[in-house]
């Protein structure tokens, strides 16, 4: 009588950390269709030395609320040579088992895996759980929030790119103002005692806790695929951020000017060690490692897109711009939209798990790019297309930071020249304007030029203002408004600078300026009685209870009443010759009050009326 063959699947036990998928077939799998997929996963890891310990096909089941499944489970056992060193060594290998489970409820699919790669393709035939689905279907009136990791949906080079934030109950502390130009990522909350983590990006699930046998495992996967089933949009406190929209019926519409690449992803995925290696890998020549890293100058990178001309829809980067390879194409594919670039896949990215992608694979996969279009309320991003539905209908408030003043149309330049017995500044500059227009403090210090925070900083009662003026001969200058916008975020955070850093600016302080190396008569303290005396009182406020901060923009580029005319027309979405500048200025003003929020600053424009 032949042997009972051992049911090794009984004794697995597992995290519930699961990817949810939509199918879209509705049907259950073939025995066929798993075979061969799990034959794929094998074949990928055959270079290893790749074993199968176990496999079993579409056994099937029913949960405790009634679900009819499929599962589908295998085990394989391979090594590797080790993550340490540079080449094989002999008796060196590590020995790894992975595994791949399958439990298929016909309309919707639940992975668990560990170590498994070679399973793109198959990914891609499914659509993972829409954003607003799994950021709010286990969200109930008892859910204490405990973390939140955003990005930030602001196009500008020097925006906060990104934020996370913890706490026992963030419904109660967490400020939501603004919230609405940022993508959740991921979030972490208590439901009763029973924690959940959900990224947005990849359609994980995970609940902490006991790991559970398989049967207890399909369980909780039933419960959380009836959830999906029945899900009814909810209002929650999680609708306050960035709003998820429909792509597949807005792509005709949509007509992409500015992508921004994310590339703080593939260095946080260094920093945890989920990548081991990056290598150039060219047919027909050596694979060799590259240092990425090193290439990236920051966190972030924004381009500008122009229209292909034998393509409607695909976008290439504008010309002149740096970034990692020229032969960038963006695609409005018809679900997603995906970047491309024949250089960059010659790139291989050697992830911990084993699995490897070329570096445009693991940008669209990764999410590491949102994009802006002409239609300003829209961005695509974490393979969605979300809508700040608070843009456009925040302009009144938006325009209320502008103060005009007909004194700067007499304004032409910014500093003008200087000779060494120049004692102020000529009447046409807008520094000179500042000096009067500021000249009720007690205090006003002239900080240009060196490792300046501010053109000038003023204190008033118990106010620290920075100020910054900017001057171009351009009208309505998009360009010169992101510069002065990138410099005052650049800089916010020096309003509550260290002490330390303060009394290091005091020998600059002390001496009279100096432009293109000619030593003026003009004293750096313009109102006051001494540099020291201006450097104890910004100490002392900065620890004042009720202190307040502002940012001053001092421009002469920009009219407020040309400004409102081009954002109505904006609003009404009419064609105009400004569109695009317009566009980009409206982000940048978001941008800059979104910063003077997170940090307590008040935020005004002067300019032309």
């Amino acid at each position: 009588m032949p042997k009972a063959k051992v049911d090794n699947f009984s004794k697995v036990i597992l995290n519930e950390n699961i990817y949810i998928y939509k199918k879209q077939s509705g049907k259950f799998y073939s025995s066929k269709t798993i075979d061969g997929l799990f034959g794929t996963v094998k074949k990928d890891k055959d270079d290893y030395g790749c074993k199968k310990l176990d496999s079993v096909t579409n056994r099937t089941g029913t949960s405790k609320n009634g679900l009819q499944y499929r599962f589908s489970g295998l085990i394989l056992k391979y090594t590797i040579k080790a993550s340490f060193t540079n080449e094989y060594i002999k008796d060196w290998d590590e020995q790894k088992l992975s595994y791949f489970f399958i439990l298929d409820f016909a309309t919707y699919i639940v992975i668990a895996k560990r170590n498994i790669s070679g399973i793109n393709d198959f990914i891609k035939a499914l659509d993972p759980l829409p954003y607003e689905v799994i950021t709010t279907f286990l969200y109930t009136s008892q859910t204490l929030m405990e973390k939140f990791s955003m990005d930030n949906l602001d196009p500008s080079s020097s925006a906060m790119r990104a934020r996370s934030v913890a706490s026992d109950n963030l419904l109660e502390s967490f400020n939501y103002v603004g919230a609405n130009s940022y993508m959740l990522n991921f979030l972490r909350f208590n439901n009763d005692n029973d924690r959940f983590s959900i990224s947005a990006t990849t359609s994980r699930l995970a609940k902490s806790g006991e790991k559970a046998t398989i049967n207890e495992f399909a369980d909780f996967c039933a419960h959380i695929v009836n959830l999906a089933v029945g899900y009814t949009a909810k209002d929650t406190p999680l609708t306050m951020f960035a709003t998820p929209y429909e792509y597949t019926t807005e792509r005709d519409n949509l007509t992409p000017i500015a992508l921004t690449f994310l590339f703080n992803r593939f260095l946080d995925d260094l920093d945890k060690e989920l990548i081991i290696d990056v290598r150039y890998e060219y047919e027909g020549y050596p694979a060799r490692s590259i240092n990425l890293a090193k290439k990236i100058k920051g966190v972030s990178q924004l381009v500008s897109l122009i229209p292909d001309p034998d393509d409607k829809y695909s976008f290439l980067v504008e010309n002149g711009q740096q970034v990692l390879s020229k032969d960038i194409r963006l695609k409005l594919n018809e679900k997603t939209i995906r970047l491309g670039s024949p250089r960059l896949s010659r790139i291989k990215v050697y992830r911990a798990d084993d699995s490897t992608l070329t570096l445009t694979d693991y940008i669209n996969n990764r999410a590491c790019f949102f994009v802006n279009f002409n239609q300003s309320e829209f961005t695509y991003a974490n393979r969605k297309l979300f809508k700040d539905s608070k843009l456009l209908g925040s302009i009144d408030q938006f325009l209320t930071i502008f103060i005009p003043d007909a004194l700067i149309n007499k304004v032409t330049t910014e500093k003008g020249p200087v000779t060494k017995s120049t004692s102020k500044f000529s009447k046409n500059t807008s520094f000179a304007y500042a000096e009067t227009k500021f000249s009720d403090g007690e205090y006003l210090l002239l900080d240009d030029l060196g490792d300046e925070w501010a053109d000038h900083i003023r204190i008033k009662g118990s106010e620290i203002a920075f100020i910054l003026s900017k001057t171009d001969k351009r009208k309505f200058s998009a360009t010169a408004f992101t510069e002065v916008i990138g410099q005052a975020q650049k800089n916010i955070g020096n309003l509550n600078a260290m002490d330390s850093q303060i009394k290091a600016k005091l020998g600059n302080w002390k001496h009279l300026y100096k432009k293109d190396n000619v030593v003026t008569k003009i004293p750096r303290l313009r109102i006051g009685n001494s540099v020291d005396d201006f450097a104890n009182k910004f100490i002392e406020l900065k620890t004042t209870p009720n202190s307040k901060r502002a940012v001053y923009l001092n421009i002469n580029f920009i009219s407020k009443q040309q400004l409102e005319k081009n954002l109505n027309k904006l609003k009404r979405n009419e064609s105009f010759g400004e569109r695009k500048q317009t566009i980009q200025i409206l982000w940048q003003i978001s941008s800059l009050i979104a910063s003077g929020r997170e940090h307590n600053v008040d935020v005004y424009i002067m300019c032309k009326p």
